[in-house]
């Protein structure tokens, strides 16, 4: 399999709490994370950046755009508080949670598998 014709969507969650400054520079830095996984030789698949997302209803429309899309492998989310780590559809869903409050992040072991870590 050609992984390069496929997509790994990254998103990241904020709130409308911190003004229009704040959510430029997290969208800013989004975009910035993508394009240093992608110039990462060792990555083997595109990574998309998708934006910031404020609510529970855009992430559930994200993942119901990236279920009808079959380029998209998964999605990276990051920051939304609540560690997750579930299927929605045929894709799996893993939030990192924070590391403030919950001190939760996703680990990987040799096989490949994700998982949530508590510290």
């Amino acid at each position: 399999m050609d992984f390069k014709n496929y997509e790994i969507w990254f998103i990241a969650g904020t709130q409308n709490l911190y003004g229009d400054s704040a959510l430029i520079e997290i969208e800013n830095n989004s975009v910035a994370i993508s394009k240093s996984l992608n110039s990462n030789s060792s990555i083997i698949t595109n990574i998309i950046s998708k934006g910031i997302l404020k609510s529970t209803n855009e992430i559930k429309n994200i993942f119901t755009e990236a279920n009808n899309n079959s380029n998209c492998l998964g999605i990276i989310c990051g920051h939304v508080h609540t560690a997750i780590d579930k299927q929605i559809g045929d894709k799996h869903y893993l939030n990192s949670g924070d590391w403030v409050e919950s001190l939760t992040a996703i680990g990987e072991d040799h096989e490949g598998n994700f998982k949530i870590i508590n510290y």
